[in-house]
């Protein structure tokens, strides 16, 4: 019965985790420019690395490490509660760059980054609990 609980726990955080996630793609990015969504910056993120801008490609490895944080099912709880706050440190990188894709200055992060960040301390959360439930199991 409790094992049952334990996976319900994982199932219902990483659904809320990976739902805000998707949600913070369809947001504004910058909070002066309506047009460019999360989405844009997951599919451009990766320009930062071409263009050395490493804030911005350091920020979008958190993409890949919360997927990972997702994927690897058969890794320990307290392996995957690690992974989660190395991604939220990454994400915490998007707030330090001043310019996107096409050299715009100025940019005030939008709503959509402050959503995304939300979702990894969501996997952080729900890793965290089930670490602790497992914990207590012992």
């Amino acid at each position: 019965m409790k094992k049952i609980r334990l996976h319900k726990t994982l199932v219902i955080g990483i659904g809320i985790s990976f739902l805000i996630y998707v949600g913070s793609l369809f947001l504004p990015m910058f909070s002066d420019d309506k047009h460019s969504s999360g989405l844009l910056g997951l599919m451009l993120g990766w320009s930062g690395f071409v263009d050395h801008k490493p804030f911005m490609a350091i920020s979008w490895t958190a993409n890949i490490t919360f997927l990972l944080s997702i994927l690897l099912y058969a890794m320990p709880t307290k392996r995957r509660f690690i992974l989660s706050i190395i991604t939220f440190g990454l994400s915490l990188f998007a707030l330090g760059f001043e310019e996107f894709i096409f050299g715009e200055k100025g940019n005030i992060p939008g709503i959509a980054f402050f959503v995304w960040i939300f979702s990894f301390l969501t996997m952080i959360a729900t890793f965290y609990i089930k670490w602790q439930q497992e914990k207590s199991l012992l």
